[in-house]
């Protein structure tokens, strides 16, 4: 009786050990996939709408656009699975955005928002706090005229 008790606990030991290695090891992963977010370039397109575009904004009024704005970021974001991070244009923190094949893109509808964000810098963070602010800065007088928006992020009615 003796030996099959020191065999179940040797057993359950082993099981203990076996299930409480892996949490070191997905929290190294999940703290390296936050290390490398980098944003290296952004370009912007616009899109004119055939008729204008109904949407409600930030403060909850219902406005008409004639045109879009599509930011296209390139860079690391991080793993998709991962923690959604947060970007940032100076204070401006982008409500949405979508994936590309080597970076993520967003919408800015209000030009007047594209006038208040010249030479803002870049940042990413998590949960509204603010992490790393880059180099680099929003610039999008400097791109004008835009080119026009094709493929991802476009609006099709």
């Amino acid at each position: 009786m003796k030996g099959i008790t020191n065999i179940s606990v040797n057993i359950f030991i082993a099981a203990l050990v076996l299930f409480m290695l892996p949490l070191p090891i997905f929290a190294q992963q999940g703290e390296r996939k936050f290390k490398n977010i980098s944003i290296s370039s952004y370009e912007i397109s616009v899109h004119e709408f055939e008729k204008p575009f109904m949407k409600i904004d930030a403060k909850g009024t219902k406005r008409s656009y004639t045109k879009v704005y599509i930011i296209n970021l390139k860079g690391d974001f991080g793993e998709p699975s991962a923690i959604p991070v947060d970007i940032f244009i100076g204070d401006y923190k982008v409500p949405e955005y979508g994936g590309t094949k080597d970076g993520i893109y967003f919408r800015i509808y209000d030009e007047k928002l594209l006038e208040d964000l010249e030479n803002k810098q870049f940042s990413y963070g998590f949960q509204n706090q603010k992490v790393k602010t880059f180099k680099l800065r929003f610039t999008p007088n400097a791109l004008r005229p835009f080119k026009k928006a094709e493929g991802i992020g476009v609006i099709s009615f």
